[in-house]
């Protein structure tokens, strides 16, 4: 099964691009295929996480070095992969977008973060962070 999600995305300068990514890696752990079956697949519900920051100016490429990328198979309960992307006409834009079977283990997961101080080094060097949930669709 590929899923495609097409979405918009408004860049700094004012100009719309369009993305198409293929998602279908996110969703091999969950989906359990069987010889000659015909049930439907059923997939967990997946919430993606958009997380913006803005870094102070000039300390873009310093706060990216502190936020590793996480693979799909990892060791953080619920969580399906961390990606990180800089904006490429301004680095101190920092965009991070992560997969999360729900919210509330992506708020314990920060939340345990920020108990440790391993959000410390990050949020000195950011201005403003901006997250927002966004849960699948079904058609």
């Amino acid at each position: 099964m590929k899923i495609q999600w097409i979405y918009q995305h408004r860049q700094i300068d004012g100009h719309f691009c369009n993305f198409a990514s293929d998602f279908s890696q996110f969703f091999r752990k969950d989906a359990k295929l069987q010889k000659n079956s015909t049930k439907t697949e059923r997939f967990q519900m997946t919430i993606m996480l958009k997380v913006q920051i803005t870094a102070k100016l000039g300390r873009g490429p310093e706060l990216a070095q502190h936020i590793q990328p996480v693979p799909i198979d990892n060791e953080i309960d619920g969580c399906s992969g961390i990606n990180v992307y800089v904006n490429t006409s301004n680095p101190d834009i920092i965009v991070i977008i992560e997969y999360w079977d729900s919210i509330q283990r992506h708020r314990d997961f920060l939340s345990n973060l920020q108990d440790t101080g391993s959000l410390d080094k990050m949020l000195e060097l950011s201005e403003n962070v901006n997250r927002t949930y966004f849960i699948e669709t079904k058609q």
